[in-house]
């Protein structure tokens, strides 16, 4: 078989389309997830409190919440459980466990899953070192450990009073440099459930994990010192409260200022100031406690040099400097016109990693006010100010490449929205009606009616590509346009295509083998779904890529509709003269769905619409669409809507509509919904 020029080009861009969105949606996801944990770690979002979540964002918001409140032992295993339940729901995993280690690599905390409530089993993982299986070898590799089938991997050990048998493994390091902190281990009962994508963000999720932990152990070691825990307190305190629904960058701004008059508050400074360098070292801005710089000394100091002085001694080596008497210490300078008096001076360096983020400087008129345990304290607070900087700017450039991310996407979703029909065909005597709703911003399922070449048939489709989301709507494009193009090819075709055009018996009158034109110019258009399967199948067999799709034929003449359901959804024949029931007629299936097997046979049948006779097609995202609740809408509740059906194809369809989403509410869009009515008038209308 040989495409068409036309058909080649097409399929040439629509592949190029593909390559180019999934590229950007998998990055998306990632800096989405990224995003979000570097917001929390800024400050610029909060939780209300630590409790079951399900969301992988939970996770840093659960623990920088225990430095800001106290050391209670439940609420640090409630934010632990936390981490688990996200991470098995990032992963689908259905079991998990978090473990945390000491330096032996022996267990000193046990979180599993919810639902696993034995207290013995939980207690027999303390003190236990980590030496054998997955955990083990995740230990002494100290990477990401992916078991895709645990019955071929030698890693794996199955233990004889294991409780569930496991078909695939995920363990997950939480790690501080070279220093194990914790395991994350997930379980599914189904081989090749976890994948590299799935490793890679449950990395990303761990590096963050790891800062937090590193903060929680910090904050626990520091309880034994009352000033420390006030200075934590406070100044978490004054992050949170500065955590509105303003921009980010007056966030950020009014945070600064509230840690530099926090750090005069808590050491009883005279004056204290942030100085915030550039990557030159120039400084790019200065906040005064009590907002004592002007505007115009503010732009005085942008752009200079911090070479001399304290904080010039800072800025060189990168380290505490603290003067206990500016009269005897060479490193202090006093400037003429100086308006205040200094004998003691503290300046702390703040650093992320080997990069000089800005310096902290500490003043008092009184010789000896700063000791070593006031710039340990203080110490603390630039470790919080490095991290609210750095996350801050990170934030920023994910912020800006997201945005941009989402752009592109959009821009997909304007050219999925052209493949879709700009104005429905009404033949004379019909009325087409159709409704499409994407549960995200591209979509997999899709519709088509369009006239055959002599403008006497009209095609009718309506189909749901298996997934969601980029690579669900690049097929929804490639099965759109291959279904055109085959379907309108008028070039001869030999005898072994028709026989795979299978024919289902009993054969009404006036069927296919009479041989008739009618029946030629079906048949014809509907080898397009033998063609189109027999495409997918081998040339993109290996993306496991499939659709749901049924494609008909109408004579707008007479009312004769060939069709094949290739795996889809029900389609019904209603008539609101009907006596007894609105449903006339049930074209349930006839065929595979397209692109899962080769040499499929497509079986074909016939049904007449007569006057007054609406068809009505639709997705599972109507059927399967979800209450608040988790209750599915179900086909019974479709039926119950379409009796009565009403005189209108638009008009049912309206109804469908204003009962699925009354029914699903508040709830998210579970599916891609998507409706096709065809009505045939009567004599009056």
């Amino acid at each position: 078989m040989s495409d068409s020029p036309s058909s080649q080009e097409l399929l040439t861009e629509i592949t190029a389309l593909r390559q180019r969105l999934q590229a950007l949606e998998n990055e998306r996801g990632a800096f989405l997830l990224h995003k979000q944990l570097l917001r929390n770690l800024a400050g610029l979002s909060w939780g209300e409190s630590v409790g079951a979540t399900n969301s992988p964002e939970a996770l840093l918001k659960s623990l920088l919440r225990i430095i800001q409140r106290s050391n209670d032992e439940p609420l640090f295993h409630a934010a632990l459980q936390t981490i688990l339940d996200a991470s098995v729901e990032l992963a689908q995993a259905e079991k998990g466990s978090l473990l945390l280690l000491d330096e032996q690599r022996r267990v000193t905390h046990s979180i599993l899953t919810r639902e696993e409530t034995d207290p013995n089993r939980r207690q027999s993982l303390i003190n236990t070192v980590l030496d054998r299986g997955l955990a083990g070898w995740v230990c002494r590799h100290q990477q990401v450990g992916l078991v895709l089938d645990t019955a071929t991997d030698e890693r794996w050990l199955t233990l004889p009073d294991q409780p569930y048998l496991a078909g695939s493994a995920l363990a997950v390091p939480i790690l501080k440099g070279s220093e194990l902190l914790a395991i994350i281990t997930l379980l599914h009962s189904q081989p090749h459930h976890f994948s590299e994508d799935i490793a890679d963000l449950m990395q990303i999720t761990a590096n963050q994990v790891a800062l937090t932990l590193e903060s929680v152990a910090l904050k626990l070691s520091l309880q034994r010192e009352r000033s420390a825990l006030d200075i934590q307190r406070q100044l978490l305190e004054n992050l949170v409260d500065s955590s509105d629904h303003r921009q980010e960058k007056e966030i950020l701004a009014d945070t600064l200022q509230k840690v530099v008059d926090l750090a005069a508050d808590l050491t009883k400074a005279q004056t204290s100031s942030l100085f915030l360098l550039s990557s030159e070292g120039k400084i790019a801005d200065a906040i005064l406690s009590r907002r004592e710089v002007t505007p115009k000394q503010r732009s005085a100091l942008i752009g200079q040099v911090l070479d001399q002085g304290l904080a010039g001694w800072v800025n060189q080596n990168r380290r505490l400097g603290l003067i206990t008497d500016t009269e005897t210490d060479e490193r202090w300078l006093t400037l003429p016109n100086q308006p205040y008096t200094v004998r003691s001076a503290l300046g702390i360096p703040i650093l992320r990693g080997e990069r000089l983020l800005g310096i902290l400087t500490l003043l008092h008129p009184e010789p000896g006010h700063f000791t070593l345990e006031v710039a340990d304290q203080m110490k603390i607070v630039a470790d919080h100010i490095a991290l609210v900087l750095e996350n801050a700017r990170l934030y920023s450039q994910l912020d800006q490449y997201t945005k941009a991310l989402d752009s592109e996407l959009q821009k997909g979703r304007a050219i999925q929205i052209d493949f879709l029909p700009y104005q429905i065909c009404q033949p004379p005597q019909w009325e087409i009606a159709a409704s499409f709703h994407p549960a995200k911003q591209v979509a997999g399922d899709f519709y088509d009616v369009f006239y055959l070449a002599d403008q006497k048939h009209v095609g009718l489709v309506i189909a749901d590509v298996c997934d969601k989301g980029v690579g669900a709507a690049l097929f929804m494009a490639l099965f759109r346009s291959l279904i055109r193009v085959f379907a309108q090819q008028s070039n001869d075709w030999g005898q072994d295509e028709e026989t795979m055009l299978t024919l289902e018996q009993p054969q009404p009158e006036g069927w296919i083998g009479a041989a008739t034109a009618v029946n030629l110019t079906h048949l014809k258009a509907l080898r397009a779904m033998k063609l189109t399967n027999d495409y997918i199948v081998k040339y993109h067999w290996n993306l496991s890529m499939f659709a749901t799709l049924f494609f008909g034929v109408l004579e707008t003449e007479t009312g004769l509709l060939s069709y094949v359901n290739g795996g889809h959804e029900p389609l019904f024949i209603v008539n609101p003269s009907a006596r007894l029931s609105a449903v006339k007629a049930v074209l349930n299936p006839t065929s595979p769905a397209l692109g899962m097997m080769p040499d499929s046979q497509f079986k074909i049948q016939q049904v007449f619409l007569e006057p007054g006779d609406i068809l009505l097609g639709y997705t599972d995202g109507v059927t399967e669409g979800k209450n608040e609740e988790g209750e599915q809408f179900k086909a019974q509740r479709l039926l119950e809507v379409l009796n009565p059906c009403g005189d209108s194809a638009s008009q049912l369809l309206e109804r469908i509509k204003e009962e699925l989403f009354a029914f699903i509410g508040e709830a998210p869009q579970f599916d891609d919904i998507t409706l096709l009515a065809l009505r045939r008038m009567t004599d009056d209308r």
